[in-house]
């Protein structure tokens, strides 16, 4: 995941975060922590020649006193944007920002504010019943409905490094945490079916 910030004047988007498949570290942890990560490393913080290391600015930390106009989360493969998500950051906070009421725009032509969805936001749907085996994390997590593993549907989420998965499909990603699910369609997907792990990129816009 990678969270750009851009002036309204020059239209200079910014890179502030990133999500890397695989990378180490819990990437939530991270995100609403005070600390930063790679501000120096180039490659951490490509989009075209992605490694695995996540990518913190320390303009997170100081996102109320920046007057946010808009953030945009990408979906990246190979240096080109799969899916986006703009949002209306005027007044949020950094954690309050991604939520359906603030949705402005996306590439899924099956959402909007007036969309039904279970789960919307970056804390998302965790879960322990008393087993590793039933234990996940699903942060940035847009999900339409919950309908038995075999028919979840939903848009987005991102699994964090704690996640030992509940369903039998998440369980083929494991290895791979923290691990991003999107839908490659321009509609909401069951997660069962055939998902891409990439990179999540958000861009903010600063006035």
């Amino acid at each position: 995941m990678v969270m750009n910030i851009c002036s309204v004047s020059t239209e200079d988007w910014k890179l502030v975060f990133k999500v890397a498949t695989g990378g180490v570290g819990s990437f939530y942890d991270l995100y609403v922590g005070t600390g930063t990560l790679n501000m120096d490393n180039n490659a951490a913080q490509s989009l075209t020649t992605p490694i695995k290391e996540h990518f913190k600015s320390d303009i997170i930390n100081y996102w109320e006193s920046l007057q946010i106009d808009q953030v945009r989360v990408s979906v990246y493969k190979n240096g080109s944007e799969r899916a986006f998500f703009l949002f209306n950051g005027v007044g949020s906070s950094k954690t309050n920002w991604f939520a359906k009421n603030r949705l402005l725009n996306t590439s899924y032509t099956d959402l909007d504010q007036s969309t039904t969805a279970n789960y919307f936001s970056i804390s998302g749907h965790t879960a322990y019943v008393g087993n590793l085996q039933t234990q996940f994390y699903r942060r940035f997590f847009i999900n339409a409905n919950y309908a038995g593993c075999c028919c979840d549907k939903g848009w987005l989420f991102v699994s964090d490094i704690y996640s030992y998965g509940d369903c039998d499909w998440e369980h083929l990603y494991l290895p791979h945490k923290p691990f991003i699910v999107f839908s490659p369609q321009s509609t909401r997907s069951q997660y069962s079916n055939g998902r891409v792990r990439l990179y999540l990129s958000i861009l903010i816009v600063d006035n």
